[in-house]
């Protein structure tokens, strides 16, 4: 019997979360439950997250633990989220501030007469031009998660800043993941 796939299996731009949540995990023991609750996911789903994320060398899995390619992964924020997953914007909302805008960024590049970008949330506190999230929770557990905040700002900025952005972001995201960015 021959398997035949219905079209060619992709990621998913949450997908890209998953695999950065569990590589700023702050132990070792982390569970599919405890990555699903810190990402309103549910187990099953990071489950799935996994197997794409295996066929896309974003992570190895052994028999006792998944492992995930800061190397690759790096690669692929930097060369192919911004065009998998490219911007799409929306009218002024309100919302959680993103890429240049947010809290770690806000001074660095951002001027008092710009209009934010944010992303849409209805009990955000902020107004701004709306940029849909790679992961559409993420204006619910960033602000409880520093870290994943400003690794999705910065892979905002990737997505929509000038090239003097992006090489700030490039810098912050490889420190985030710890890997040696290329020259």
């Amino acid at each position: 019997m021959v398997l035949v796939m219905s079209g060619q299996p992709t990621l998913k731009s949450h997908d890209v979360v998953v695999v950065c949540q569990i590589a700023i995990w702050p132990e070792k023991s982390w569970t599919y439950d405890k990555i699903g609750k810190s990402l309103r996911l549910s187990a099953s789903e990071i489950c799935n997250v996994l197997k794409r994320a295996k066929r896309a060398k974003l992570v190895t899995r052994t028999d006792e633990e998944v492992i995930v390619d800061r190397s690759h992964l790096f690669d692929f924020i930097v060369h192919g989220v911004p065009t998998a997953f490219f911007p799409h914007r929306t009218e002024v909302v309100k919302g959680v501030p993103t890429a240049m805008y947010s809290p770690l960024w806000r001074g660095r590049f951002a001027s008092e007469r710009d209009i934010l970008v944010v992303w849409p949330y209805s009990k955000g506190k902020e107004m701004g031009e709306g940029l849909l999230p790679l992961f559409p929770a993420a204006p619910l557990v960033c602000p409880q998660n520093e870290t994943l905040y400003n690794l999705l700002a910065a892979i905002d900025i990737l997505r929509i800043g000038k090239q003097r952005e992006k090489d700030a972001a490039i810098s912050t995201i490889a420190g985030i993941l710890s890997v040696a960015p290329a020259v």
